[in-house]
């Protein structure tokens, strides 16, 4: 998580603009991403279908001919016409994936979403997702789903903190990537039994540590070097000390 994928998709659809460099396609491209990416809340839901279409390169004219059929298959008649602010984050996603699938696209970019809504549509996005993976030139899925990945790629990207760390056959990739999330779960829990054995300083030493450090800057504060460059006993050789006079 947090690696950059969706950011990646955002970036090739349009919706993101890239810090620096350039992003070149050569297509029609269609971005099927979750909580409806490039909605504005503020406008009906038929506002945003308009909106949301030029964002992914659609003209009103394609819009026009295509909106009757994409609020029928989002089933929201009933709401079409509200804020998007009123919609649930399910609504969202159901607006969102059907005017992202109403157009055949040369460029199929899926971030996620192989599962949105009730029952019935998750069986009508189904369907329409297999016709635009069978239609599509170019297909791009950010997905965890392991099995998903083996059964629709041919070839795989592994990112790691913004960069591409591996490409290549999935059975290839899949086995870095596992082997990578092995060896992250090790160091993190080597970290944390690190951090819980870690001995904890008492309030009275915390308050003593704190006063040392507090003379220690008055002194240097004061211009009394040969003091300041002394250095001044922590908590621990205190007590220490403490002991050996006893």
């Amino acid at each position: 998580m947090g690696s950059g994928k969706s950011t990646l998709l955002r970036t090739i659809s349009g919706i993101y603009s890239p810090d620096k460099g350039t992003v070149r396609t050569k297509g029609q491209i269609s971005l099927l991403a979750r909580l409806g990416i490039g909605f504005n809340v503020h406008l009906t839901g038929r506002e945003n279908i308009y909106l949301y279409g030029s964002i992914l390169g659609h003209s009103k004219k394609t819009m026009d001919g295509l909106i009757d059929e994409i609020i029928s298959f989002s089933g929201l008649e009933l709401s079409i016409d509200k804020p998007l602010r009123t919609y649930s984050s399910g609504m969202k996603t159901r607006l969102s994936f059907s005017v992202a699938s109403a157009v055949k696209s040369e460029i199929l970019l899926i971030d996620e979403v192989l599962s949105v809504g009730d029952y019935d549509f998750k069986e009508k996005s189904k369907i329409r997702m297999q016709e635009m993976v069978d239609e599509a030139a170019t297909v791009v899925i950010v997905s965890h789903s392991l099995p998903i990945l083996e059964q629709m790629c041919s070839r795989l990207i592994l990112i790691e903190d913004g960069k591409i760390k591996a490409i290549g056959e999935p059975k290839e990739i899949i086995d870095i990537y596992k082997a990578t999330s092995k060896r992250q779960t090790k160091e993190k829990k080597f970290s944390k039994l690190i951090t819980k054995e870690k001995p904890k300083l008492s309030l009275s030493k915390k308050i003593s540590h704190n006063i040392n450090l507090i003379s220690l800057f008055l002194l240097r504060v004061f211009g009394l070097s040969e003091w300041a460059s002394t250095k001044l006993p922590s908590p621990k050789d205190s007590a220490h000390q403490k002991r050996r006079n006893h």
